[in-house]
This record gives structure tokens, C-alpha cells and sequence, in this order.
């Protein structure tokens, strides 16, 4: 079964319609991530039923957070690395406008040559930390959702996300099964602008596991001593 037909099998499963070209586009951006991934390293997934649940309906999962926006928005995806999870939503969801921040060269070189192949004119790339963009405007505070997947423990991940997010937004952390708030949690998101967690559960079809994404709604301006520099975050998280 050729890779389009597969994803959509499982895209159906879990509730999730594309037009027929929007799923041959995120087929060839698997072709790409496979096409480039010996001399990257840009995924262990390589097995098409494996990366069509595993990546892809989980970075598509994420649509039930944007489908309940008020309107279409800009959004960044922190740790891209080979494009998941913004380039599958960039495709499915082309009204919104993309962010993807990659800290290695070589892996945004990837991303700027996957979107130009792809002819994904709503999405642009960013080298760089997020500690250090979310320093200067129009990073700082500026974006209506900021997600990242799999890329941090938690209480490293909600400094590395909020600083992106604007006052009214919200971000996002892509998590594995368990996951749990800290009591210490909420005086900790409080500290970077951060309103009341939450966290939302769901299946991946296929039998693929149970995954979490926790909502950060962002409430205030993050204070200006955060982010600290890069690499604080991971060796100190605030929870």
C-alpha cells in the first residue's frame, strides 16, 4: 500500500479529514525526511505504518487544539528537527502561519529545503535557541500557539515555549503516555507568565499508545528574567 493510502487509513481512524492533496503533501515530506535521513539522522522511524501513526497523526493531533481557534493564527514549533509537528500542520492547516525554530544548521537547512520542495508558502525557519530569539521582539511574546514535541521534560519545556507565546495564547507540550503536573507546577508557569496547566489525553489509532499534550495558557507578559540562557532550562527546570 503505497504510503498516502496508508496514512489516510489511519488519518480517517483518528478522526482527522485532508484533502487528497494535502495527504499526497505530507507523503512527500516523508519521502523527504527519508531521502535525507541517512547523513542527518533526522528520525528513528522509518517504518511507513510506524511513522504515519507515530509521527504523523500525533503531530496532527494538535488540530484539536487550532480547529477551536477563534481564527487562524501564527504559531512555532520549538525543536522542529525534521518537521514534525509544524510541517504536517502547516499542510493540513495553511490558513495558519508556521515558525520553525531548528538549532542545528544542518537540520534547518533540511526544513528550509523540505518547505521550498513542499511550496509551503506559510511557513518560514529560524536557526537559532528559542532562549535567544524569545529575547528579542517580534519573537518575544508574539506567537498565538507554541508547540514542542518530545523535545524536553516538562518543567524544562514550559520555559523554553512560553517566552514565545503572546499574552492570550497558548503553548503546548507534545508528551509521551504518563504525564503528570507537579504540585509546584502552576507557581512555576506563574513565574513565566503562565495561567492554570492542563493536560489532555488521547489514542493514536492502530494501537499505537496513548499520548498527552499539556496546555500552557499564557496570561501575562513573561517577566524579563526568563529565558535564562540556553541550556539553564534542561540542567534546572522550574518544576
Amino acid at each position: 500500500m503505497a504510503f498516502a493510502d496508508l496514512l489516510n487509513q489511519f488519518l480517517t481512524a483518528f478522526g482527522v479529514s485532508l484533502p487528497e492533496e494535502r495527504v499526497d503533501a505530507l507523503a512527500r515530506h516523508f519521502a523527504l525526511v527519508l531521502e535525507a535521513n541517512a547523513r542527518l539522522n533526522l528520525t528513528a522511524i522509518v517504518d511507513p505504518r510506524d511513522a504515519a501513526l507515530k509521527h504523523y497523526c500525533d503531530s496532527l493531533a494538535l488540530l484539536r487544539v487550532m480547529d477551536d481557534w477563534p481564527a487562524p493564527g501564527q504559531a512555532a514549533d520549538v525543536g522542529s528537527g525534521a518537521g514534525f509537528p509544524g510541517i504536517p500542520l502547516a499542510i493540513a492547516r495553511p490558513q495558519w502561519r508556521w515558525a520553525l525554530i531548528e538549532s542545528k544548521r544542518k537540520k534547518a537547512e533540511f526544513l528550509q529545503d523540505a518547505v521550498g520542495r513542499l511550496r509551503l508558502d506559510n511557513v518560514e525557519i529560524a536557526l537559532g535557541r528559542s532562549e535567544e530569539l524569545a529575547r528579542r521582539p517580534p519573537w518575544r511574546d508574539g506567537f498565538d500557539l507554541v508547540v514542542g514535541r518530545a523535545i524536553a521534560p516538562l518543567g524544562a519545556v514550559a520555559e523554553l515555549l512560553l517566552p514565545l507565546a503572546r499574552p492570550g495564547g497558548l503553548a503546548v507540550a507534545m508528551k509521551g503516555a504518563e504525564q503528570s503536573l507537579s504540585p509546584e507546577a502552576g507557581e512555576a508557569l506563574a513565574r513565566l507568565g503562565g495561567g492554570a496547566p492542563s493536560l489532555q489525553a488521547h489514542e493514536l489509532p492502530g494501537g499505537a499508545g496513548r499520548r498527552t499534550l499539556a496546555l500552557l495558557p499564557k496570561i501575562a507578559p513573561t517577566p524579563p528574567d526568563f529565558p535564562r540562557r540556553p541550556g539553564m532550562a534542561g540542567k534546572r527546570p522550574l518544576f
